[in-house]
Parts: C-alpha cells; sequence; structure tokens
C-alpha cells in the first residue's frame, strides 16, 4: 500500500502566505493553486492524497477526483475534520497516514492514532514551495536513496517516535 496524504485544505491555504494571496481573486483559485501544486508534487511521488475541504458546495458533488488527487468536500453539518478524522479511524495501517493541518485537534488525533502529523506550513515548506529549487514539473525524476529513506521514516515512525 502507497503512503496515503489526507491534508485540510482551507487549513493550509490560510496558513501559506502565498496560497491566501489567491483568496484576494476568490477562494476556488486558492483552491486551484493548491491543488496544482499537490499535483506537482503527486507526479513526483508514489503516494496518494485526499484534500478535504469544508462543504458549502450545494448542487456539487462532495468527491471528485482531479489530477490523481481525491478532493473531498464535508457534507453539512459535517466539518473537514471530522472528514479527516474519519479516514485516519478507517485506516488499517495509520502509520501509513500522514496528516497535514495546523488545527491542534486534527494535528493530535492523528499523533494519538498513531499517524503522521505535519502543520501545514512546515509540509508547505518541505514539500511545496516553488520558491525552493524544484525539478520542471514537466520532469519525473526518481527517487535517490535518501529521499527514499525520507519518505518511509515519515511513514513508518522510525524517526523521533513520539510515546
Amino acid at each position: 500500500m502507497k503512503p496515503s496524504i489526507i491534508i485540510d485544505g482551507y487549513n493550509l491555504i490560510h496558513r501559506v502566505k502565498e496560497l491566501r494571496e489567491f483568496l484576494k481573486i476568490d477562494i476556488q483559485h486558492a483552491r486551484i493553486e493548491l491543488i496544482n501544486k499537490l499535483t506537482g508534487l503527486i507526479s513526483r511521488k508514489n503516494i496518494s492524497i485526499r484534500l478535504v475541504f469544508d462543504g458549502d458546495r450545494v448542487g456539487q458533488p462532495s468527491h471528485q477526483s482531479i489530477n490523481k488527487i481525491h478532493v473531498i468536500y464535508s457534507i453539512k453539518p459535517q466539518i473537514a475534520d471530522t472528514v479527516i478524522k474519519q479516514f485516519v479511524d478507517k485506516s488499517k495501517n495509520p502509520k501509513n497516514l500522514l496528516v497535514v493541518s495546523s488545527d491542534s485537534s486534527v494535528y493530535q488525533y492523528a499523533k494519538s492514532a498513531k499517524a503522521q502529523a505535519i502543520r501545514s506550513e512546515e509540509f508547505y515548506s518541505k514539500y511545496l514551495d516553488s520558491k525552493k529549487s524544484s525539478p520542471s514539473p514537466n520532469l519525473q525524476e526518481e527517487m535517490s536513496q535518501h529521499e527514499l529513506q525520507n519518505w518511509v521514516d515519515i511513514f513508518n515512525n522510525t524517526e523521533g517516535n513520539e510515546k
């Protein structure tokens, strides 16, 4: 089973200045920009991504796949936090999950379930920041042994086990 990332979408957008700037245009533009950045990540890594947003999309599907990213909108009265926690609960192997949120309740819930958790700002800085040198999005690169080991460590919780 490949590693899976569950992202608190609006939390990430609101926590990162570069993404927050797109909110000045509109919320849809900010979502699209985030999906574009995640598309670049998924094209370079063998991972699955669930991007969860609070729902308020009357007449729109609650689930859709965009560029291999599973986009989920919570259905009221549920909120994205609840949907993320349900995904963690349903996981057969939470150690293969990386939950991305700076929301304390979501972050702590993931940790207590033995899933990996990372704050939105840190995730963005490490994996999505376009200001850092990254290969052209059109090039499919092989993972180095070091990079592969970093991902294995993240998803297997072999580094910095918290008990």
